[in-house]
């Protein structure tokens, strides 16, 4: 199975950002709102109405793994995650803070009919003390990419977010 990330700029409005730290799970968890919503395409059918009117959305996706999740739009953008994240776990930056671009990151995988993909390792965190951002990766990566101005995930050089056997 091979996971890829697309990396697009931040829109003009850059997406809310919410990410939560349970200190007693060791867990960080991430909601992300974008400004654009879900795509639609009106065309003013009555199939059309009664989703909006029953708030029936397109299918998302969920990529799981041992202590990770993520949830996924229609589009497949992140908007929701949470990792089972021990601080002692976590590798203390060796690399200088990272100045990541804001962007917007899209997964693309092989899913089940459920729109499910599982298999996701637990990434490596790095902790950059100094800013106090936190770099998530699965490989060494080439190049970082920000959700938000506290949490970047790496790529490698040739575009992909994770990739397994």
């Amino acid at each position: 199975m091979n996971l890829m990330i697309k990396v697009e700029p931040a829109p003009h409005e850059p997406p809310l950002v919410k990410s939560y730290w349970d200190v007693n799970a060791c867990s960080l968890m991430c909601e992300i709102t974008y400004g654009d919503g879900e795509p639609t395409t009106d065309t003013g059918t009555l199939s059309q109405a009664l989703d909006c009117q029953f708030s029936i959305h397109p299918r998302g996706y969920v990529l799981t793994g041992s202590s990770f999740s993520m949830a996924l739009d229609s589009r497949k953008r992140v908007i929701d995650w949470d990792i089972l994240a021990n601080p002692a776990q976590w590798i203390d930056c060796t690399f200088p803070y990272v100045e990541a671009p804001l962007s917007v990151l899209t997964f693309s995988t092989d899913v089940d009919s459920n729109n499910r993909a599982g298999g996701i390792e637990e990434p490596r965190i790095y902790y950059e003390r100094t800013n106090g951002t936190l770099y998530l990766s699965w490989f060494t990566a080439a190049s970082w990419y920000a959700i938000n101005e506290k949490l970047a995930f790496g790529a490698t050089e040739d575009g992909y977010w994770r990739r397994s056997g």
